[in-house]
């Protein structure tokens, strides 16, 4: 049997996203089932736009074609995306376990926060004789924050010390966030003998202040974080910190998630592991010279894993960039997806976006996906979400997984890319820069459709008279002459028309501008009707026409001429405009071996039409 199970989870923290992958992928690798993970690189404001594009591959999954969900709760970072995705979870029915952050309803796996941190800080006080602690906070809003501030304040009361609002500084979980609080308690002129920091990036951030106003830790003042991320164990003064195993962890998440699909009951909470990680940041004996041996290893091997990922992604750039189709770019991946570190890369691309793309239309998707993408990587194939779902679930025996994350610009959906297998370059956080890379090298696609098309739009204004898009003196210069040049080139004859429209003064004069120009566009109807595939028609200017192009013989004027006037004594006929619209022509016929210039030409035929126009007054004085 293979159960299909979804992970949804956060690029936060990537030290413990990883672990907690890890132990996801050992759990997958015995088989029977097949792991779709959704990452997303989103924040804590999720009104951000780049972060609504990251949010968006949560609204990829039909959550009812999965057997089974697993959410990581903790690392999205958003309580708004990290509710809505609860709540849609909640409504398909499908079983899920939630790891790291509580939600209403839903099966937990995580640490006990209060208890762990009821360690620490009873550490401090009966291990270091530490009496005036102070504490810096997380997000008020962040369970886990809520409950190892609750843990602190607890433990000082515990041991009947000292405890106000001016010892709790207020943060966010990031490594800024702890040098303002130590700015924040060097101003007052109050040094505590610890600070207790609610994650571990904040506990690094405490220790650089400190080092700036010249205070030694452990020496002067001693430093606990949370969470035991990699950074942790590898910044001087290593920080003692409570180490959480989500290794483990994530392949306890996926044993409740099979148990559950198959019928089981499982716990509706259960603590995974941790231990006091108790070092150098707090004053305690560290192992430092074997512990500094063996991150110099490394070191050494993830810089020299960096350099050569960051030579082939610079490769990678120059293709991409240097793309003129959506498919040229999808190639490029291809080429290169070794430097993933997985089975393959895969891109599917939103069909409305794909089409926008190939059409140049400037709409765009936001929220969601639609129900069919294009898999670039089977010649451009019209797949749904179900069907992409099922090409990748694998071997009826499971042992499959799939890395979804989102392609975007901003706000704005392109797609998803897929990695097959689990990626190193998640292993060595360098995934995120490379992603960033090719949606920028969409978007650069993209734009540079728009703007194709957009300078096509502008030539075809430059060249075209807008009220009868025949060419315009533009258009003749470009055009004419060229089509004049060939036909020379090729020893082939040519006839010039030039007409003037007639009385066009007396219609603005008696019936308005309006029918003016109205009369005008029915000259230009009358001129592309009659007009050849050999020839160009121009609205030389205000009322002047052009018609020029090869032609059998010199007889062919006549024929022209009277289609013209056929067409135009049909439109007479039939129209309640007084007066009858008329046109004077003049004619130059230029012979394949003709030395004239198309301007000559011109010249001759305009003369001509005068000379006509001259005659068709006399004519209509007479008459």
């Amino acid at each position: 049997m293979n159960y299909k199970i979804a992970v949804l989870t956060g690029y936060w923290t990537p030290g413990i996203m990883v672990e907690f992958l890890h132990g996801i992928n050992r759990f997958a690798m015995q088989g029977t089932t097949s792991v779709f993970i959704f990452n997303s690189f989103g924040g804590i404001d999720s009104k951000s736009p780049n972060y609504i594009g990251e949010y968006n591959i949560f609204e990829l999954p039909n959550w009812k074609d999965f057997d089974g969900i697993i959410i990581e709760g903790n690392l999205l970072m958003s309580d708004e995306i990290r509710q809505k995705v609860w709540k849609d979870v909640r409504a398909s029915g499908v079983p899920a376990v939630v790891a790291d952050y509580p939600l209403e309803g839903c099966p937990f796996i995580g640490v006990n926060n209060y208890k762990a941190m009821c360690e620490i800080v009873e550490h401090l006080i009966t291990q270091h004789n530490c009496h005036i602690i102070h504490f810096i906070s997380g997000p008020e809003w962040h369970l886990e924050n809520q409950e190892r501030l609750k843990a602190y304040q607890d433990t000082l009361k515990k041991f009947g010390l000292p405890i106000d609002d001016s010892m709790i500084h207020s943060g966010n979980f990031r490594i800024e966030a702890g040098m303002k609080a130590v700015d924040e308690i060097i101003e007052s002129k109050a040094m505590p003998d610890a600070i207790v920091c609610s994650n571990d990036e904040m506990a690094i951030g405490a220790c650089e202040a400190l080092k700036t106003h010249g205070i030694q830790v452990p020496g002067d003042v001693r430093i606990t974080g949370f969470d035991g991320i990699k950074s942790a164990q590898d910044y001087s003064p290593s920080i003692t910190t409570i180490y959480r195993y989500h290794n483990g962890q994530g392949y306890e998440a996926m044993r409740m998630i099979l148990r559950r699909i198959q019928g089981f009951d499982i716990p509706k909470q259960m603590d995974s592991e941790y231990r006091l990680e108790k070092t150098e940041s707090c004053g305690c004996a560290s192992s430092r010279d074997e512990f500094d041996r063996s991150l110099r290893v490394r070191h050494f091997h993830e810089e020299y894993y960096k350099q050569e990922y960051l030579a082939k992604q610079e490769i990678l750039h120059e293709q991409i960039l240097e793309a003129s189709t959506l498919r040229e770019l999808t190639d490029s991946l291809r080429k290169n997806e070794s430097m993933f570190g997985c089975r393959g890369v895969e891109v599917f691309l939103n069909r409305d976006f794909y089409d926008s793309v190939r059409t140049g239309m400037r709409e765009y998707r936001e929220n969601g996906y639609p129900e069919e993408f294009v898999a670039m990587n089977s010649d451009e194939k019209i797949m749904t979400r179900k069907e992409v779902l099922d090409f990748h679930a694998g071997s009826p025996n499971g042992g499959e997984i799939v890395m979804c994350y989102p392609l975007h610009f901003k706000s704005r959906s392109f797609g998803f890319l897929v990695l097959n297998g689990y990626s190193q370059a998640v292993d060595r956080d360098m995934l995120h820069g490379t992603l960033t890379l090719i949606d920028l090298a969409i978007e650069n696609l993209r734009t540079k459709k728009v703007l194709h098309d957009y300078n096509k739009k502008l030539d075809e204004l430059y060249v075209h008279d807008p009220l009868t898009g025949l060419y315009n003196r533009f258009g003749y210069e470009r055009f004419g002459e060229e089509l004049f040049s060939r036909n020379r080139e090729e020893r082939k004859p040519m006839l010039i028309a030039f007409a003037d429209m007639d009385r066009l003064k007396e219609i603005n004069d008696s019936l308005g501008h309006d029918l003016g120009d109205y009369a005008i566009k029915i000259i230009a109807d009358i001129l592309k009707k009659v007009c050849s595939s050999r020839q160009i028609a121009v609205r030389y200017g205000g009322d002047e026409f052009l018609l020029l192009g090869s032609c059998s013989c010199e007889g062919d004027k006549e024929i022209l001429k009277d289609r013209i006037m056929d067409a135009l004594g049909e439109f007479n006929r039939n129209s309640p405009v007084s007066p009858p619209l008329g046109m004077s022509i003049g004619f130059c016929f230029s012979p394949a071996d003709d030395s004239r210039s198309l301007g000559e030409c011109v010249r001759i035929a305009d003369q001509r039409m005068y000379e006509e126009k001259q005659k068709r007054k006399m004519d209509r004085g007479k008459s």
